[in-house]
């Protein structure tokens, strides 16, 4: 079954470290808004979109809330216009299937994988969704 989670924060942001520094975490950049941008798009470290030939390049992960598809901006954004939107860079662990390059549908690869987590980011796929029965024995 495909994964039915639509597209809440938490389903790509899992967990992070406590920090008293929510800076330690997350970074806000200036980014060109593009049509279709969303949260869990990989950013390279000028602010552009990565695109899967950049996946070497890869700095961050997009997680603002204004571009969770679940939730509707304040203001809508115009194409072409920069925004400071913000980008998860180290100490916290993301959803895999939630990652995507600039297309918005190719998943992020192996390179880039190794790319975040070389910058202190932790990326799996072990995530409970739901579409699954787990089977539990019971304790007697």
């Amino acid at each position: 079954m495909a994964n039915p989670i639509q597209g809440f924060y938490s389903d790509i942001v899992l967990g992070k470290v406590d920090s008293s520094d929510q800076g330690y975490s997350f970074k806000e950049m200036e980014i060109q808004y593009a049509a279709g941008m969303k949260a869990g798009m990989i950013v390279k470290e000028d602010g552009t979109l990565a695109a899967s030939g950049d996946a070497a390049q890869a700095y961050g992960v997009l997680v603002d809330h204004d571009l969770v598809p679940a939730y509707q901006p304040v203001t809508p954004f115009k194409v072409g216009t920069k925004y400071n939107f913000v980008v998860a860079v180290r100490g916290l662990t993301l959803n895999k299937s939630k990652i995507v390059f600039s297309d918005g549908s190719t998943g992020i690869d192996e390179t880039a994988i190794k790319a975040l987590e070389a910058r202190g980011l932790k990326i799996t796929n072990k995530y409970y969704d739901g579409s699954e029965d787990i089977k539990v024995t019971a304790i007697s």
